[in-house]
């Protein structure tokens, strides 16, 4: 699992949400929580790319 579908993974559970559940909604209910939970997303990813530049450099790794 890639750190960005931990991330999906870690949001929808905080919104009481799974993939199964995600697929069984109608595609206007599942392309209303996909609006909804992308930016989180994305803030969250975002977030990890910094760290991981951050402590690249902290340890003297090139950067990404």
């Amino acid at each position: 699992m890639t750190p960005q579908q931990r991330i999906r993974r870690d949001v929808l559970k905080e919104n009481r949400l799974t993939e199964e559940g995600l697929a069984a909604m109608s595609p206007a209910e599942r392309k209303a929580i996909e609006e909804e939970i992308a930016p989180i997303i994305a803030k969250r990813v975002k977030a990890l790319e910094e760290e991981a530049k951050t402590k690249g450099k902290l340890i003297g790794l090139p950067s990404m």
